[in-house]
This record gives structure tokens, sequence and C-alpha cells, in this order.
């Protein structure tokens, strides 16, 4: 490894980055990119409604969105 660093500071930072790495959120589609991929048939329907619950919609608006994108 050529960081001009000793290998123990090297793993002590390698492992802050993992732990950085992890603690990062999930990133999600935004709603016109659900309906979108919905619309050209990249994803199922089913998968486009738990697409839209992680982003936080409930049941009545998912269900409205999934109507107006027919």
């Amino acid at each position: 490894l050529r960081l001009d660093m000793p290998a123990e500071r090297v793993d002590v930072l390698m492992a802050q980055w993992y732990i950085d790495e992890k603690d990062k959120p999930p990133r999600y589609w935004t709603t016109a990119q659900t309906l979108s991929f919905i619309k050209a048939n990249l994803i199922t329907p089913e998968r486009g409604k738990r697409e839209l619950a992680n982003i936080g919609y409930d049941l009545e608006h998912i269900n409205v969105y999934m109507e107006s994108s027919k």
C-alpha cells in the first residue's frame, strides 16, 4: 500500500471508513423516477408500490399514484 503511512494507521483509517460507509442511509428513487420506471416496465407495479412505501407514502397515496400512472 503506498500511502506513506504505517500499516497500523492505515488499518485504523480503513476500519473507520468502513463504519462511516455502513452508517449512510439507503438511497431511494424519487416518486417521479419510480412512476417512470413502472411505466417503462423496468420494475413491476408491486416493486413500485414497495418503493413508494419506502419513501413514506401511505396506501391511499400509493393507490392514487398507481392509478394515475396507467
